[in-house]
């Protein structure tokens, strides 16, 4: 008997489609692959860039402060003082009263404004008294934005802390978020 030659050619188009479809198989799974680690690698140097990761120095030394900071703030919680807190055109005030509205005598304060998700652009203050009797000091800070947390001194040895969000819009007059 004669073998045709015709499942031979058969066999080669076979062979030709199967070489074809691995091909497309095997770019589909390094397109999906590459797709997957350029989304990755874009995404660490973004997070990289605009936040450090660090919230605290030292969390076990922060761990150990934590019963006296809470203390501190009920204590402060039942001297039911207030306070007011405003930017305008680059000068940061602070006004802290008592319960019946009457300013209280805060020598000084210390702030730190920064954004809340990068360092780069954190500063600290010192306000001082000013004319009306409040905490003031000179700061430009950019529209958007920042973080403020402040921790004021009296003459008696108290201390008042405050933190806000404050949003310091394109004219340069800030609002509390």
């Amino acid at each position: 008997m004669a073998q045709s030659h015709k499942p031979q050619a058969m066999d080669f188009d076979l062979a030709a489609e199967n070489r074809r479809m691995g091909r497309w198989v095997l770019v589909l799974v390094l397109s999906f692959f590459t797709v997957i680690i350029a989304v990755n690698v874009t995404m660490a140097v973004l997070a990289n860039r605009n936040w450090t990761g660090l919230v605290v120095k030292s969390a076990y030394v922060e761990g150990q402060a934590f019963n006296q900071k809470v203390a501190d703030a009920r204590a402060q919680a039942e001297r039911n003082w207030h306070s007011a807190l405003s930017f305008d055109q680059g000068v940061l005030r602070f006004q802290i009263s008592d319960a019946q509205g009457q300013a209280l005598d805060f020598q000084r304060a210390r702030v730190e404004i920064g954004r809340p998700a990068f360092e780069q652009q954190d500063v600290v203050l010192e306000l001082t008294q000013d004319a009306s009797g409040g905490l003031s000091a000179q700061q430009d800070l950019l529209p958007g934005l920042w973080a403020v947390s402040i921790e004021a001194f009296d003459a008696q040895g108290q201390t008042y802390r405050r933190q806000a969000r404050l949003f310091v819009r394109d004219d340069g007059k800030g609002v509390l978020q």
